[in-house]
């Protein structure tokens, strides 16, 4: 009597495994991108009295270098993973899981989860790790209680008043009107305009001319308009621009 014997390919099949799993690393990067990128369209809880988050992802980021404070950021966060995975196609859960059951070290060894298995609760898992590493990255002290203190690292000093003025007399006005200089859409032409005043005012009480007094008296105006336009604007989008960066920076 003749059997009929089915040899199978294990090398083969980790090979089919390996390249789920690497096929399933881009879908990963791209699932925690986008749920980041969902949790800056979010408004925050305000639940930090003293934290000037801009949307969920600033206080999560909060919460995880300096908490944790919020006991349901967690749920919220994996919420959030859940709704993009319920978006996705077979293919790429299946891609996710070989991907993350590779990142947790789980080993099937009942072999419940063969080449071709979905498990959304490790993918959940795995995807919410790299979310909590991605919040390790941004500067958030940014935005924290001592800011004004922060804000003399990221100051960009290429013109004449942010080069003249001290850095607590800097940071202590961008602290004053910190919601318009980490806002792109906000217009600091007012920013700018109070700080080429008070470097006109320093000026004038340390001038020892007369003619120099004179001439600011009559021109202030002029003066300060010119030099808000072509010395201080330009350093304050430089320093909003080095702000943003370091806030919106991941590991």
């Amino acid at each position: 009597m003749t059997k009929n014997v089915v040899e199978v390919n294990f090398g083969g099949l980790e090979r089919l495994k390996a390249a789920a799993a690497s096929a399933g690393e881009s879908e990963m990067d791209k699932l925690v991108k986008t749920v980041i990128a969902e949790l800056r369209s979010v408004a925050p809880y305000d639940v930090f009295e003293d934290v000037f988050a801009r949307h969920v992802w600033d206080e999560f980021c909060w919460c995880q270098q300096e908490g944790p404070f919020m006991d349901n950021m967690e749920s919220v966060i994996r919420s959030k993973i859940t709704g993009v995975l319920d978006k996705l196609d077979d293919r790429t859960l299946v891609c996710l899981t070989a991907c993350s059951r590779d990142e947790l070290g789980e080993i099937d060894q009942d072999g419940e989860l063969g080449v071709g298995a979905i498990c959304i609760d490790d993918i959940n898992l795995a995807a919410y790790q790299r979310i909590q590493e991605a919040a390790q990255g941004p500067d958030i002290s940014i935005i924290g209680p001592h800011r004004a203190d922060e804000l003399g690292f990221h100051l960009v000093t290429d013109g004449v008043v942010f080069s003249e003025l001290s850095e607590s007399e800097l940071s202590a006005v961008l602290a004053e009107h910190f919601e318009d200089i980490i806002d792109p859409a906000s217009d600091l032409s007012g920013v700018a305009n109070a700080l080429a005043e008070g470097f006109l005012e320093q000026i004038d009480d340390e001038s020892e001319s007369f003619g120099l007094s004179a001439l600011l008296g009559r021109f202030q105006s002029d003066v300060k308009t010119l030099l808000a336009e072509k010395d201080v604007l330009p350093d304050l989008k430089g320093t909003r621009a080095a702000l943003l960066e370091a806030l919106d920076s991941s590991v």
